[in-house]
């Protein structure tokens, strides 16, 4: 019970700190686990069982789960997977960091990497996002205010 405590801990730590991911860092994720793994993006969303393959969709689950925030249904969407495919991997991927220091060095190294200084692409593709988010936000705002004033003109015509 402890260590599922302390690891619930970590879990939310991870959602805290998380950030999105834009186009460019899915392709520069993507890179990363061929160059490590030898994996090509085709088989990490194929039904290989072969271990070399495995492990890069585990990182991959992990990465984007904890660092990217995606949801469990969004990261089996794009991995033609389901969400009970991805808990079981990000929990494989939890132990084996666990009991593994390579397996948690590797981690640290991917996610290091992912973090980095962003490209120029990616600042813009970062800054569009937000103002598509700001302009939601103050549509949300102007509709709210019109209902308050409505509200207003009902409470003081009666």
């Amino acid at each position: 019970r402890a260590r599922e405590k302390e690891r619930n801990k970590d879990n939310i730590n991870k959602v805290i700190n998380g950030i999105r991911i834009t186009e460019a860092r899915h392709e520069k994720l993507k890179s990363l686990l061929k160059n490590h793994f030898g994996v090509e993006w085709r088989e990490i969303i194929s039904k290989s069982r072969a271990a070399r393959i495995v492990k890069a969709r585990r990182h991959y689950f992990y990465v984007m789960r904890y660092v990217f925030l995606y949801t469990l249904e969004h990261i089996g969407e794009i991995t033609n997977k389901t969400h009970a495919t991805v808990i079981y991997n990000l929990k494989t991927q939890d132990t084996l960091m666990e009991l593994y220091t390579d397996e948690k060095q590797k981690y640290k190294k991917i996610k290091k990497i992912m973090l980095e200084r962003a490209s120029k692409k990616e600042i813009k593709e970062r800054v569009e996002y937000l103002q598509e988010q700001k302009a939601t936000i103050q549509q949300k705002i102007d509709e709210l205010l019109m209902s308050k004033k409505r509200i207003n003109e009902l409470i003081t015509n009666k």
